[in-house]
């Protein structure tokens, strides 16, 4: 009886974790941010998820927006060497940004969602500002709250 009952929460602990819902008022309301590597995010997801972040990498956008390890990865499309990012805007800004196929630092929010297809749990970046480390200066910067109800 033991056994069933350590499985059955075993079960129920995986599914609390895989329903993990946006957090606006961490997103909107926290003042803690917490640095990360992209390899971090990578390999070690749940050290960031859910929580504000800022992290450096090669952001392609073309369609879909991803925050890849190096230019290399970028040019083969390298997914597995990537972090996915969601845009949110009505007109896809992100893929007509400065920042496009450059070197950028990010701040924003590390959404964790669940791929069905691998049955895991992964996260996107939700991005709050955009840095471009070529030219300088912010190159995007969220002009209006995340809207929420896209993710319930």
């Amino acid at each position: 009886m033991k056994s069933v009952y350590l499985a059955v929460l075993i079960f129920l602990s995986g599914c609390a974790h895989a329903t993990e819902k946006f957090d606006a008022d961490a997103f909107y309301g926290s003042p803690e941010i917490h640095p990360s590597s992209l390899i971090q995010m990578i390999s070690n997801p749940k050290s960031a998820l859910n929580k504000r972040v800022t992290v450096n990498g090669y952001f392609v956008s073309s369609g879909d927006s991803w925050l890849y390890l190096t230019s290399e990865h970028a040019n083969v499309r390298d997914t597995l060497s990537a972090v996915n990012i969601l845009d949110d805007t009505e007109t896809g800004e992100l893929n007509d940004t400065e920042c496009n196929n450059g070197w950028v630092k990010i701040h924003g929010y590390y959404l964790a969602v669940f791929n069905k297809e691998r049955r895991e749990v992964q996260g996107r970046l939700i991005v709050d500002r955009m840095f471009s480390h070529a030219k300088g200066k912010y190159c995007w910067e969220r002009k209006k709250a995340f809207p929420v109800e896209m993710l319930n």
